[in-house]
């Protein structure tokens, strides 16, 4: 089973998360949000949360909305892809 580390509202003020992840991707987006995933390190391991942001600058977004939640172990691994591309 994966190791898993609660990330409460105070320890994700503490951290500054999401703004401290050491990189994102958004993987789902709506009209007015973005979903985002992020990577940051904490204790000498790396670990995966997800939030949401306001897809305009007109939302009141509140970093912390999003904690608590439980975010996974990972570790940054070299994969290789293969593709389908025209010719």
């Amino acid at each position: 089973m994966a190791e898993t580390l609660e990330i409460t509202e105070e320890l994700a003020e503490e951290l500054e998360l999401p703004y401290a992840c050491l990189d994102y991707e958004v993987f789902d987006e709506s009209r007015w949000g973005l979903w985002k995933r992020g990577w940051f390190e904490h204790d000498g391991k790396f670990w995966q949360i997800e939030w949401e942001e306001g897809a305009t600058e007109m939302q009141d977004d509140d970093a912390y909305e999003n904690f608590p939640q439980t975010a996974k172990r990972v570790e940054k691994r070299q994969v290789t892809v293969e593709k389908w591309v025209a010719v």
